[in-house]
């Protein structure tokens, strides 16, 4: 796989961190939630979503040819952090089967909705290069 830009990692992180905030706000507003958002939190999430695109810089590395073993990567990538850094060491969650299948079913949907913006990006920014491209053969 080709090395994503710099830039690609930054916009992941903060999409996935707009996601995570908004999803967790929702939920906060439909049940009794087992975390509250405050300051403390927010800059924990922030953290995790930066650890995560670190972590999937470093793993963008490994040789693999489809996209779909690369996208599995990348979750199981944003999964070890967030159970790890944020269930284990910001202590998030409980570790019980329901709120671990919470986090994962959150994390899931962020993962999800951040792939599909970044892709959606990258495929309106590969049609605007390939109009300059015909533009210039044209001239």
């Amino acid at each position: 796989m080709k090395k994503k830009s710099i830039k690609t990692y930054i916009l992941t992180d903060c999409i996935s961190f707009t996601f995570s905030v908004i999803i967790i706000a929702v939920i906060g507003l439909m049940q009794d939630v087992m975390m509250s958002i405050d300051n403390v939190v927010l800059l924990q999430l922030f953290t995790c979503t930066t650890l995560i695109a670190i972590l999937m810089y470093f793993t963008e590395s490994i040789p693999v040819e489809s996209q779909l073993a690369a996208t599995f990567i990348h979750f199981v990538d944003t999964a070890l952090v967030i159970l790890g850094v944020g269930g284990g060491i910001f202590k998030w969650f409980p570790w019980k089967a329901v709120y671990v299948g919470e986090v994962v079913a959150i994390l899931t949907v962020v993962f999800i909705m951040t792939t599909l913006i970044i892709t959606w990006q990258n495929y309106h920014l590969a049609n605007s290069i390939n109009e300059i491209i015909k533009e210039r053969q044209h001239e």
